[in-house]
């Protein structure tokens, strides 16, 4: 194995009226999923080499939150504007970018990027029940768990396994 890639929607926004999207901040049930996340990497001894989050106010408050109950030091994450508004194919080239000696890697984001690029990455050797789960619904604080032998600059359709799909529920 080369690579693991993790891919997290960011957890449940709030909508109030007069925000512009991208400054939406998050619900008081993203704020929990959020931290649940943050456990769950913790329980696992899960830390990424590196964080690259969209610049939007709920994915730096998703990213801040895990962090926090993860015990990850929030000042790794980079702010890549590239992940805004993202089709699956720029959030590709954002991994395609990662540096050869990034082991794991944690992007955060939005949909349907999120949901779709794990669509493709996601070949033979994948748990099912992620795959089927992931098929269902990428609800927001949910995350596929990737694993690759490509180098990043390598990554493409079908080149990874989809290990588990994680959801707030």
């Amino acid at each position: 194995m080369f690579g693991e890639l993790i891919l997290l929607r960011h957890a449940k926004s709030a909508w109030p009226v007069g925000i512009r999207d991208i400054d939406r901040p998050l619900s008081g049930r993203g704020v929990r999923n959020a931290g649940h996340f943050g456990e769950l990497l913790a329980a696992d001894s899960v830390v990424p080499d590196v964080v690259i989050c969209s610049p939007a106010v709920r994915t730096r408050e998703t990213w801040q939150l895990v962090a926090d109950h993860a015990g990850i030091d929030p000042l790794l994450a980079q702010v890549d504007p590239q992940l805004y508004g993202a089709t699956w194919w720029d959030v590709l080239d954002v991994v395609r970018e990662l540096a050869p000696n990034v082991g794991r890697a944690l992007i955060i984001g939005h949909n349907p990027s999120m949901e779709d690029l794990a669509g493709q990455l996601a070949g033979t050797g994948s748990n099912s029940d992620a795959v089927r789960h992931l098929r269902a619904k990428f609800p927001t604080c949910g995350a596929a768990f990737l694993e690759g032998d490509e180098q990043w600059n390598r990554w493409g359709g079908n080149c990874a396994s989809l290990k588990r799909f994680w959801t707030p529920r």
